[in-house]
């Protein structure tokens, strides 16, 4: 054990050598995903924050739900249009956001723009749906990614 995770409680174990080797036992998240949420923590966010987050599952995903009352999130789901549900969850496509400008105080995505075609396309739209001024944006990729 080297630690405790900051997203979800549990034990935090160094499983092989690398900078993908510390795991969370529970919700398996690495570093990077517990760095994010320890910057989320260091902003002092009010729980009324308005919070976008790109995905609907995993450790960053349950950490944001239990802190902040105004969380918007959404998925990609290539058999579905744009707007409408899958098993309760909205499908947005990061190139085309179907928000509003300066909706969000915070955008959070992890392990998401390795799938994007665009990725500039997908920042920009982020930049557009950000307030104004002082926000975070809080992002994560896994190793594979080249762009």
């Amino acid at each position: 054990m080297i630690g405790i995770c900051n997203l979800c409680g549990s034990v935090v174990v160094q499983i092989h050598p690398g900078y993908f080797g510390t795991r969370c036992l529970n919700c398996r998240y690495t570093k990077i995903h517990r760095a994010v949420g320890l910057t989320i923590e260091s902003l002092n966010f009010s729980t009324s924050t308005s919070v976008y987050e790109l995905s609907s599952r995993g450790a960053l995903y349950k950490f944001l739900k239990g802190k902040f009352k105004n969380l918007y999130f959404s998925e990609y789901f290539d058999d579905v249009p744009l707007g409408l549900m899958k098993n309760s969850v909205v499908c947005q496509d990061v190139q085309n956001l179907l928000l509003n400008d300066e909706s969000f105080n915070l955008v959070t995505s992890t392990e998401v723009f390795e799938h994007v075609p665009d990725d500039s396309k997908g920042f920009s739209e982020i930049y557009r749906v950000l307030k104004k001024g002082l926000f975070g944006l809080c992002y994560a990729m896994d190793g594979s990614y080249k762009g």
